[in-house]
């Protein structure tokens, strides 16, 4: 796993009262994930921000391990984008193969994506029944 410093600043502006450390991990299995932690100035008085970080990274570390230990078993896949094969939303280029489980009446606009509302389902039941369909003047209304 890497730790990256990302946030390292005094809060609030106007009148501040504490430190605020961000880390952003990353697992070996591309998953990142960010925490952060807060710690009142008068804890830090005379430190440097090596030490402040140190002291945040302490705090955190054991909810570091646990966020790693669930995302570790992860497939690199999960939270990327998705696009099934054949589908409206990508042509033929799926990113993904193997099974799909369906619902038992899905709306064949859909073709196993979640497009739950709104113009894109609209986008996405069109382009099912026309591929050469023109986007822009669907959404447009």
């Amino acid at each position: 796993m890497r730790v990256f410093v990302r946030r390292l600043e005094v809060i609030p502006a106007g009148e501040p009262t504490d430190y605020v450390v961000g880390f952003e991990y990353t697992l070996d299995n591309g998953r990142t994930f960010y925490l952060e932690d807060s710690i009142p100035l008068a804890d830090v008085a005379g430190k440097t921000d090596q030490d402040i970080a140190t002291l945040a990274y302490a705090h955190l570390e054991e909810l570091a391990t646990r966020r790693e230990s669930e995302l570790s078993g992860q497939s690199a896949l999960v939270h990327q984008e998705f696009i099934p094969p054949g589908s409206a939303l990508g042509g033929n280029q799926g990113k993904m193969q193997g099974r799909r489980t369906r619902a038992a009446d899905p709306d064949p606009a859909e073709d196993g994506a979640s497009i739950k509302s709104g113009p894109s389902r609209r986008v996405a039941r069109a382009k099912a029944q026309d591929p050469d369909v023109d986007v822009k003047k669907l959404t447009e209304s």
